[in-house]
This record gives structure tokens, sequence and C-alpha cells, in this order.
């Protein structure tokens, strides 16, 4: 419980921090000018923020203001639309300057970095698309897990109760699974290439891509339920708690960091394998009472 309030508090204030950033540069973007910004008096980087020799900052912030440090500072320097001037003795972690020029003297130290991105509208815009393309992808995955998750739930305690012999199937025969699902998988992708050449295809297309994804929903939530069902054997639980569980352990794996993209395209492929594997057996089940 600890690690998930850590957690979220900590994406909480990546997010915030986020968009502060990318309002400061829209801000940038569209500068304000005032009347009287003609007098070299009025000029913001006219007053600067200077550290001394003998004293020590921990970070520094400064937003149209130039910067002189000639003494220590710990961590980070960052400065949005002024100068950063570094004595010959100074120490500093970090410098990011945003419109502006570095003075760096001889011997001076800078033990992490120097980052310095001009005020360009191009460079700025450029900033902007890829603050808001990071959040778009970061939301679409909360939208995707929160999806997947009432999903595999709701679908999971309707499938445990009609207690189907899919349980088994989904274990029986993994490989032959998975490349069932892989060759219905190249089905839609080669529909897909040949509709970008030839466009009045693509009512069949979207068809037959809506039926592929149908397919993955209802093996997922086969493959969720049969996954709880082992989960909850190996607890001593009872199968009522399976859906719950199976639901909880995709959402886990498909949001591993680096590799929970290609856990999730894994995961959909064997669901669609796993469709056509119920198909056909439900197929015979028919033959039979016939």
């Amino acid at each position: 419980m600890r690690h998930t309030a850590f957690h979220t508090t900590r994406s909480v204030r990546t997010v915030t921090l986020t968009f502060v950033l990318i309002g400061f540069l829209l801000f940038c973007l569209f500068p304000l000018r005032l009347a009287h910004a003609n007098s070299v008096k009025s000029d913001p980087r006219a007053s600067a923020l200077t550290v001394s020799t003998a004293q020590n900052v921990d970070a520094i912030l400064a937003i149209g203001h130039s910067v002189t440090i000639l003494g220590t500072v710990s961590n980070t320097v960052a400065v949005f639309m002024g100068n950063v001037t570094v004595g010959p003795h100074a120490q500093i972690g970090l410098i990011l300057d945003i419109g502006g020029v570095v003075h760096l003297a001889p011997g001076a130290t800078v033990s992490e970095g120097i980052f310095v991105i001009d005020n360009h509208r191009q460079t700025l815009s450029a900033l902007t698309f890829g603050g808001l393309m990071s959040l778009a992808v970061y939301g679409f995955r909360i939208v995707l897990a929160a999806f997947l998750f009432i999903w595999l739930l709701a679908s999971g305690y309707f499938i445990a109760r009609r207690h189907t012999p899919s349980n088994h199937l989904a274990f029986e025969r993994p490989l032959r699974i998975f490349f069932a699902g892989l060759t219905m998988t190249v089905i839609p992708l080669l529909l897909c290439a040949v509709t970008v050449h030839i466009l009045s295809l693509w009512p069949i297309t979207a068809i037959i891509v809506l039926v592929y994804l149908l397919s993955a929903l209802v093996g997922m939530a086969v493959r969720a339920v049969a996954i709880g069902r082992m989960i909850a054997k190996t607890l001593a639980e009872t199968d009522r708690k399976a859906p719950l569980y199976g639901a909880l352990a995709v959402l886990l794996l498909t949001n591993v960091p680096l590799i929970g993209l290609l856990i999730l395209l894994l995961f959909i492929v064997d669901s669609v394998g796993l469709s056509l594997f119920l198909l056909r057996m439900k197929a015979r089940s028919m033959r039979h009472e016939k």
C-alpha cells in the first residue's frame, strides 16, 4: 500500500511539473511586450541574481533574470529568458538555460552537464509538441488500462459463472494457439496495407479489424479468468475472486516498464488464437448435438 501511494504521488508530481513546463513554453510562444519595454531600467535582465564566493545554494530558478554564479550551487541552475555567468571557482551540478547564453569561466566546475535551448518559435513549438505527445501517450495508457480492467473484470465474472471448459483449453497447446493468433493477425495487417493503395476496400477492412478486436477481447477475458483461477488455486481461495485476480495480473503484466507494450501485443495475438480455438470447439459441440 505504501509503495502504491508513493508511486501515485510521484506520478502526480511528474504530471504537474510537465504541465508547468508546457504552460511556460506556450507563454514563450506568445511573448508579451509592455509599453515601457524600451527602457533599460525596465529590462528584467538588468537585475541579475548573484551567488557570491562564500555562498552555497541548493538550486536556482530564474525567469527573465540573468544569474551570476561565483560560489556553489549543489543541484540545478534553471534560467528562462536570461543569461548564466559562471565564475572561475564556481561549482554547479547542472545548468539549464532556455533563451539565453551561458558564459563559463576557466576553472569553473559543472559536474552533471550544461543544456542550452534557444527561444526560437520552431524550437519551442517542437518542445511543446513533444510534451503534449508525451501527455497524450500517458493519458492513452491510463484510459486503455482502465478499459481493460473493467472489461476483464465484468466479462470474467460472466465467464466464471457459466463454468465453461475454456479454463482447460486456455493452457492446452499454447504454441498452436499462439501461432493461430499470429496467422489471424497477418490478415488485418495485409488488408490495411492494401487499403492504403485501394481506398474502396476500407469497409471490408474496417469490418475485419472490428471482428479481430472483438475476438481479442473475448480471448483476453477467457485467458484472464484462467490466470485468475490458477492464482486463486495457489492461494487456496474460491473461484469468485478469480476474475479480479486475473484482471489485476493482466493489468500488471501489460504495464511493466519498457516491455509492457510488447507483452500487450503478444497477449492480443494469443487471445485471438484462443478465440479461434473456442469457436472451433463450439462448432464441434454443435455437430455432436445434431
